[in-house]
This record gives structure tokens, sequence and C-alpha cells, in this order.
């Protein structure tokens, strides 16, 4: 066999092999799978992922809505995936008087297996969410109160109006706010990765800002608190690492910490 003919076999294996893999491949997406539920007045929502993204949206209805979307890696050699799991669902649904609880199988030791998730919620619902493993979750236009745990991954949060508790051990964190509660303290935590909030330029709040890695920096002015000793901790910018200041009088406690990343905090005209 000349060497011509030597590369059209290869490239036709390849070929091949391609075409298995994608089949493969495409095996492993299984169809959205969408429902709607009735939420009690007192109920809270817990989502519970252990890899995808999640996404919460508020919205005016007064049912939780979701689509769940069953994602895979490519198989391996005596691993299954997501796909082969025929009949098991992508999410499973606890219901009890005081919470509705949504929350993803866990996947079998060594294998990869992610449900996006995309959630609407009444606006003023109550939310825990838990990132097991890995993902980003993305919060859009929610009142109530927000719990927040990501392992892997980014938290970002717009269009809030209430109060949050959002800690990620591996991700950024970024949160604007359209109003926030002024009887609510709030927690931003950060292991690794930049701490970003924008807040109405009228919260009154007293903060405790660190970051063992970067800079603080904010546009708000600011009124230190002393330390037992007297001795102040607020700089209004450059590379303080420690801050602890009251904005406009001051209100419930803000704590932002960081340990590998900038810290920032903006004032938004309301």
């Amino acid at each position: 066999m000349n060497a011509h003919a030597i590369i059209r076999v290869s490239v036709a294996l390849l070929g091949l092999a391609l075409s298995s893999s994608a089949s493969r491949l495409e095996a492993q997406h299984t169809a959205p799978v969408s429902r709607s539920i009735a939420l009690g007045q007192d109920q809270r929502i817990a989502i519970t992922v252990h890899w995808g993204e999640v996404t919460l949206i508020g919205h005016e209805g007064t049912a939780l809505e979701f689509e769940a979307r069953p994602q895979a890696g490519p198989a391996r050699e005596g691993l299954r995936s997501v796909g082969e799991f025929e009949g098991d669902p992508a999410v499973l649904v606890d219901e009890s008087p005081r919470e509705i609880r949504l929350r993803t199988p866990e996947p079998e030791s060594g294998t990869f297996s992610a449900v996006d998730l995309v959630v609407r919620v009444p606006r003023a619902a109550r939310l825990h969410v838990e990132m097991l493993r890995g993902g980003e979750v993305l919060v859009d236009g929610v009142e109530g109160e927000l719990e927040i745990s990501s392992q892997n991954g980014s938290v970002e949060m717009r269009g809030i109006r209430g109060s949050a508790s959002v800690d990620a051990s591996n991700g950024s964190i970024a949160a604007e706010f359209e109003s926030v509660r002024p009887d609510a303290p709030m927690s931003f935590v950060s292991m690794n990765g930049s701490v970003v909030l924008t807040l109405p330029e009228t919260t009154s709040a007293d903060l405790r800002v660190r970051t063992t890695g970067d800079e603080i920096r904010t546009d708000f002015d600011l009124v230190p608190i002393p330390r037992a000793g007297g001795e102040d901790t607020a700089t209004a910018a450059g590379r303080s690492r420690h801050l602890d200041a009251r904005i406009n009088g001051g209100g419930p406690l803000f704590l932002v910490t960081t340990f590998n990343g900038e810290i920032i905090l903006r004032g938004a005209p309301q």
C-alpha cells in the first residue's frame, strides 16, 4: 500500500471514530424536564445541585416553575454518564409544609453528570441554594431573603431588592442591589475571588471589610468605626486591606471578605 492510500484509509478511519464519538455524546443528553409547583405562603425554596448552572429569575406569579436540562461529559470505559440512567429523574422534588426542595441526584463515583436549572420563583420568595461541586449561580429580580453557597463557581446577582448571604469557596461574587432591607445584616465571603457590590447610594450600614490579597475600593463616604483601643481602621481608597466604617449614619452589619481578590463597593443613584 502506497503512502497516499495509507493517508486515505487513516482519514476514513478517523472520520468513523469521530462520528461514533459524536453519536455517543449525543446519546448522553436527555430532553429538558419542566414542572410547575404551587408555592405556599410560608414555604422556603431550597435548591441543591452537584454540577451545573443554576439561574433564578423572580416573576410576578405565585408558583415555582423550573426547567432542568441534564448534561454529561464524554463517556469513559466502565463508567456510566447521565444519558445512560434511563428513567431516572434529572431533579428530585421534596415537599413539606415549610419547604420545597429541588435536588439533583448524586453522581456515581468517578462520573461527571451536570444539570442546568432555570427556576422562576415569586419575587418575594425565600431562597437557599447550594452548589456542591461546581457551576455558576445567577440570580435576577429577586426581592426575598437569599442564602447561596457555592463550592466552585461564581455567583452573579442583579436587580436584587432584599437581603443576601453569599459564600463562594472558589469563585467571585458580583451583586447589584436596587434596594436593601434596612434591618437585615448581609454577608459576602469568597475564599478565592473578587467581591463587587453595588448598593443604593442611600444605603445605611456598618461595614466590616477584609481582604488578604488585594485592594479595597469604594466611592461611599466613610465614617471610621474605632477599634477598642481607639485606632481608626477606615480608609476611603488605596491599598487598605481592613475596613471598619459606617455609611450614611450606620445600620445593619455588612460583612465582606475575600482571601484572594479585590473588594469593590459602589454606590448607585436610585
